[in-house]
């Protein structure tokens, strides 16, 4: 609406408009009328929420929640989870992103097996496949905390495949090193 308003405050847009409106209708004045007395209603309309909403009292402003403050635990936390960061390598003490970090632990950790690697179009997940002499024993998932996916998990169950997901941004986990490597080492040894 606030485009067709724009539109219309120009010199001649509104004749444009009624002429466009006369050809619609094949010159019927009372329907050009009503559609006219319409538009023209519609325009006060909108018009006037505009105008209210600048007199009404300013929204009250939501601060962004914090940041974390992060602080290392003395020596390691074993499986990733807890309110302090562990003093052991893991995604948010890694010096690159959390696809480099997954990227280095199962590239270096997992150097026996063949691995394939898939992004989404949006970078929000990150998919390894490990394979093993060409047959796949293996997929590893790395997602945002509000991905509701099952597909690729049920996928992988019925094919008698490995699966294990982590979540990049779940607030407490961190993904240590020797977390991811505990759960990928359990997926593919049901497996074997």
């Amino acid at each position: 609406m606030k485009k067709m308003q724009i539109f219309l405050k120009k010199s001649n847009n509104k004749e444009i408009i009624m002429s466009f409106w006369s050809k619609l209708f094949g010159g019927d004045k009372e329907t050009e009328e009503k559609v006219k007395d319409l538009f023209n209603e519609l325009i006060k309309n909108n018009q006037k929420q505009t105008e209210e909403k600048k007199n009404a009292e300013p929204e009250k402003k939501v601060e962004a929640k914090p940041e974390p403050v992060v602080e290392e635990a003395d020596g390691p936390s074993g499986f990733s989870w807890g309110p302090k960061m562990p003093a052991e390598e893991n995604q948010y003490n890694y010096s690159g992103t959390f696809k480099q970090y997954f990227d280095h632990v199962l590239y270096d950790d997992f150097s026996q097996y063949q691995i394939g690697r898939e992004e989404s179009p949006n970078g929000k997940r990150v998919i390894y496949t490990l394979c093993d002499s060409g047959r796949k024993i293996c997929v590893v998932e790395i997602m945002h905390s509000g991905s509701a996916s099952k597909k690729l998990r049920e996928n992988c169950h019925n094919s008698s495949v490995g699966y294990c997901r982590f979540y990049y941004d779940y607030e407490g986990w961190w993904n240590t090193r020797e977390y991811v490597n505990y759960r990928i080492n359990k997926a593919i040894n049901l497996q074997i």
